[in-house]
């Protein structure tokens, strides 16, 4: 009834999204119509620099958490909660990034047998085998990188996925966005199966965010203490 439109519900709020102004507008109107007890929004615009500032704020509290002797996933998790806005066409670490991957770098190489693989994604825009080769450039950029901060390639590995899970809808700008991404797995979270791989679904969490208001992450971040630090699956 809508095509390419998306929908999240957290708490009372429903959030939705469409490529069309009008069919965006409708949607709002047939669902607050549908359920007057929840609040009904479209999603605003893309922030562009405030998504990017406020997740590597968010990704440099989530490492501030891991403490001594960190679990290696909860090292994958927190960073893969930065946002690594690669210029378009482009495989080169932006500046904003290099803090949270030098204080990554010390990480690794002090957490004994942590071996991450880098997972690069891309949007839909060009071509899949395009969108392939991109994205395992960018995925091989964070390696080097923490490479040249002096972890042991070794315990590093990488995958370009190009445009083939995406987690977002990739008909609006701010879906776009979300699928642009780079996340980090441990090792023994991947099943490779005929070159392809499975991801194991408990290590990746869209909101694993220590900033936030809600109670859906794994890190601990004092959002309310009675509702432990559970993930929420339905986000």
């Amino acid at each position: 009834m809508y095509p390419n439109a998306s929908m999240v519900i957290k708490g009372d709020t429903i959030t939705v999204n469409a490529p069309d102004d009008a069919v965006l507008a409708q949607l709002v109107s047939d669902l607050q119509a549908a359920a007057p007890a929840m609040m009904v929004e479209a999603e605003g615009p893309l922030d562009l620099q405030g998504e990017i500032d406020e997740s590597v704020a968010a990704a440099d509290a989530a490492m501030t958490n891991l403490g001594e002797n960190p679990d290696p996933r909860d090292v994958a998790r927190a960073l893969s909660i930065q946002v690594i806005n690669f210029q378009v066409d482009e495989a080169v670490i932006p500046e904003v990034n290099k803090a949270i991957l030098d204080r990554a770098a010390k990480i690794i190489d002090d957490v004994p047998d942590l071996n991450l693989m880098i997972i690069g994604h891309t949007d839909s825009q060009a071509s899949d085998s395009y969108n392939m080769e991109l994205s395992q450039e960018r995925a091989n950029a964070v390696k080097e990188y923490l490479v040249g901060q002096g972890v042991d390639a070794s315990k590093l590995s990488t995958k370009g996925m190009g445009e083939s899970d995406p987690i977002a809808d990739n008909s609006t700008e701010q879906g776009r966005f979300r699928n642009r991404r780079i996340e980090f797995v441990v090792n023994d979270e991947m099943v490779d199966l005929n070159d392809g791989m499975i991801i194991n679904s408990d290590s990746l969490d869209p909101d694993l965010n220590p900033l936030d208001s809600n109670n859906d992450d794994l890190l601990s971040d004092g959002d309310d203490a009675t509702q432990g630090t559970a993930v929420d699956p339905t986000n």
